[in-house]
């Protein structure tokens, strides 16, 4: 580049438009076939060759983080162009007119405006609120935790696990949202998403061997077999791929008579019950004594118990108890190879779920890991195969 320097102003140009440029100690005369625009002496300008400009190509910039004005401008051939920079300040220190300083004014001027009242808004508009008027089947979203069998090592069940995106952008995890929803007395309405988003997402899914299980969680208050049979018919019309699995706590507030009811009409109907985070305060066994279950959930403290630990322990004893009582035998939070080898040795345990086997999955994510475990234990038959 050659720059524009006043020193210079006291050379006599050979012609009317030739135009004196220097750099360093060196100056050269340019005549450009057309006139350049006027350019202010306080502002660092460069001449510069045309570099694939359209003739007369204007163009202005401001950088935000020098808050510099870049203005770029090319005589009517297009051959020469001034490149020209001043700081902002300088530029409201010279009062420069033009309707472009003012777009830029205007510009700042609206940002900052929105931005204040976009702030304003999420003061006033809180978290809360912002949940119960957009919680739709577009901000919920579904994700897929795999649950493997570990007699065959297959992975024919999933849990569905929601998160919410809030207007932000940002992902909100279940414990943030999860007590807004039944503050609101919007547990049904949720649980009604949720399944229309589930099958939704569950098309893409390939057809495995035999169906595949698929836990839902039930708050107690919607524990209701006319109702949870509506919701859920659509998957239930596609018996020969998915089954339904419905989660529900201990501490339902029906009485076990009641819960037995509904439990056996859900099951005449092909609906599987299963007692979530078993073990996690208060353990009633006749709760479990009582009940028509499919399965018992322990709570992940237990998966997660180092080996030896008296948490392991207790692992033992209470999946022994519910080993006697006929049910499946859940192991959630399972999060080292360790540990899920110390369930297979054990010989109780039916079924474990953790990071260890797979995190929470999108769709995608699902088919590709339930793609890539079938290839795996396809390798692995046919090394044992070539043993035997």
């Amino acid at each position: 580049n050659v720059w524009l320097d006043g020193n210079f102003a006291k050379l006599a140009p050979p012609l009317p438009d030739a135009k004196l440029i220097g750099s360093g100690s060196f100056v050269m005369v340019v005549t450009p076939p057309n006139p350049l625009p006027p350019i202010n002496s306080w502002i660092e300008a460069t001449l510069t060759f045309n570099r694939g400009d359209l003739p007369g190509h204007r163009t202005s910039l401001l950088h935000k983080r020098s808050f510099e004005l870049h203005r770029h401008d090319c005589d009517t051939n297009g051959i020469f162009c001034v490149e020209g920079k001043v700081l902002l300040a300088e530029a409201f220190s010279q009062r420069i007119p033009g309707a472009v300083l003012g777009l830029i004014l205007a510009f700042f001027c609206g940002v900052a405006t929105m931005y204040i009242v976009k702030t304003r808004l999420n003061r006033l508009w809180a978290f809360p609120m912002r949940f119960r008027k957009l919680m739709n089947a577009e901000s919920v979203h579904c994700v897929y935790q795999p649950i493997l069998t570990l007699s065959n090592d297959r992975i024919d069940a999933i849990e569905v696990l929601a998160r919410w995106r809030d207007t932000t952008g940002e992902t909100v995890m279940p414990g943030d949202f999860l007590p807004i929803v039944e503050d609101a007395r919007m547990t049904r309405a949720f649980t009604e998403v949720l399944v229309r988003n589930v099958l939704a997402d569950l098309e893409a899914l390939p057809r495995q061997d035999g169906p595949m299980r698929v836990h839902f969680n039930i708050y107690p208050q919607d524990f209701d077999a006319d109702w949870l049979l509506h919701v859920f018919d659509p998957l239930l019309a596609l018996g020969d791929r998915f089954v339904v699995v419905v989660e529900i706590l201990e501490r339902q507030q029906s009485s076990l008579d009641q819960l037995k009811s509904v439990i056996e009409v859900l099951r005449e109907n092909g609906i599987l019950t299963y007692v979530d985070d078993f073990g996690a305060g208060y353990s009633n066994i006749q709760f479990l004594g009582h009940l028509p279950l499919e399965g018992v959930k322990l709570d992940r403290c237990f998966g997660q118990a180092p080996e030896g630990s008296l948490m392991a322990g207790l692992q033992i004893s209470a999946s022994d108890l519910i080993d006697k009582t006929g049910y499946k035998v859940l192991v959630e939070g399972v999060e080292t190879k360790e540990r899920l080898e110390s369930l297979r040795r054990g010989g109780i345990v039916d079924q474990a779920q953790g990071f260890f086997i797979a995190r929470p999955l999108a769709i995608d994510g699902l088919v590709a890991f339930l793609d890539e475990h079938a290839s795996r234990m396809a390798r692995s038959v046919a090394k044992l195969r070539q043993v035997m």
